[in-house]
């Protein structure tokens, strides 16, 4: 999985080694109060998908 930025400020991916194992990775990219980690979630399931 490519790294990806998440609504609750962390960047996540991973990655698989040539041995088959399996890593995650991730890193907090921003402080996100409960508020805004609510307003994000309510804008993405307001969002039509197609």
């Amino acid at each position: 999985m490519l790294a990806q930025d998440h609504l609750y400020g962390e960047r996540s991916g991973s990655f698989r080694e040539p041995t088959g194992h399996r890593w995650s990775v991730g890193h907090s990219i921003e402080a996100v109060s409960p508020a805004e980690m609510r307003r994000r979630y309510t804008a993405i399931m307001d969002t039509p998908t197609v």
